[in-house]
């Protein structure tokens, strides 16, 4: 059967070298309660590799930080990203350029996604044995409020970023699936900005929920981030159970 309103959307950010297909199983299990998924592989270089569908073009390939980035700044700069601050604004800088070119694709999808079902021929019949009307895509999918969104490790970063900037507040859920948001202050913190970090959600946000894995690597730097996070929405919504922290125990890994 159709939705009145549009089914209701969520849109998933993956990790590094992550693609659209991470995790996948987990994202079917979604649509199979009534969403309208959307899964991204993202174009700045954190995805193992994004190649354009019509054409198998490699549009983008993953950047890796040891064997390529590191080289490349140390080039232009002596000394380490420990002991250089320059080598480690340049590093920030990269991170963050990465949270911003992130932020825009999830804007562009949300405001295309109709626009490519009505591409794709989707449309819904309230009875598929009756003379009804179809109704098409352009009112398919809710991509205008209470959209969920879904990050994993790097994802996380960029759902918390596109959650608090989207202007038009369409994101009400928020789930982050063991968040790679590291650090405690402006110099620190990766791969967002502490600033940004600091700002309020938008009122439209109802619930965070975070998983975060006693196994992972990120459990001792970004664990106290999830806590603030939740923090801030139960302050905003005046609801002790609008913000979940789940925590997994060991041996759960950063990808469990």
């Amino acid at each position: 059967d159709s939705h009145p309103d549009g089914w209701p959307v969520a849109l998933f950010t993956h990790s590094l070298t992550g693609w659209a297909y991470h995790n996948s199983a987990h994202l079917l299990e979604i649509c199979s309660h009534g969403a309208v998924v959307i899964a991204l592989t993202h174009t700045d270089g954190t995805a193992c590799t994004a190649t354009d569908l019509e054409t198998g073009k490699e549009i983008a390939r993953y950047i890796d930080w040891e064997t390529e980035k590191v080289p490349e700044i140390a080039a232009k700069h002596e000394g380490t990203y420990e002991t250089n601050p320059a080598f480690k604004a340049e590093v920030h800088g990269w991170r963050h350029g990465q949270v911003d070119h992130r932020y825009q694709q999830m804007a562009s999808v949300l405001a295309g996604a109709n626009d490519a079902l009505d591409r794709a021929g989707v449309t819904t019949n309230s009875d598929s044995d009756t003379n009804t009307p179809s109704r098409p895509a352009s009112t398919f999918a809710r991509v205008e409020r209470e959209v969920a969104v879904l990050g994993m490790s790097f994802g996380g970063a960029s759902a918390t970023a596109f959650s608090k900037r989207d202007p038009l507040g369409r994101v009400a859920h928020l789930f982050l699936l063991d968040p790679w948001i590291d650090g405690k202050d402006e110099e620190s913190m990766l791969p967002m900005t502490y600033e940004e970090f600091s700002k309020p959600f938008n009122l439209t946000l109802k619930t965070v929920v975070c998983w975060r894995n006693k196994g992972s690597a990120l459990w001792g730097s970004c664990g106290p981030n999830c806590e603030t996070l939740a923090d801030k929405v139960k302050e905003m919504t005046g609801d002790s159970g609008s913000a979940v922290l789940h925590d997994l125990p060991e041996p759960h890994g950063h990808f469990a």
